[in-house]
């Protein structure tokens, strides 16, 4: 069973659906439960703007988007990075590649 999350607290880019609403200003929006939104920008315990289905962007304040609860479907992948390794000074970026000292 996926964790019930509020949208604040989910990552930028994910897909929800909505679980529970706990405003009226939200279903003056159009929210109900079982709709889907595209989670385009969040701030923990902060603001969230959102993405319908139908194309429309909803900006939610921190406690309009507190209280939208959601269940998150796709949840993007961190990127990922090459770092250098430490306590291994000949690891190098590209093969071939050697330090000088």
């Amino acid at each position: 069973m996926k964790s019930i999350r509020r949208v604040n607290d989910v990552p930028e880019g994910s897909l929800v659906e909505v679980v529970a609403v706990g405003s009226g200003r939200l279903m003056d929006l159009g929210l109900s439960a079982g709709s889907k939104l595209m989670v385009v920008f969040s701030v923990p315990h902060g603001p969230a703007l959102v993405q319908m289905e139908d194309g429309r962007y909803v900006v939610l304040d921190s406690s309009a988007a507190s209280a939208l609860e959601v269940v998150p479907l796709r949840v993007p992948r961190g990127g990922r990075r090459w770092r250098w390794r430490r306590g291994n000074p000949g690891a190098t970026r590209f093969p071939g590649e050697g330090m000088l000292w």
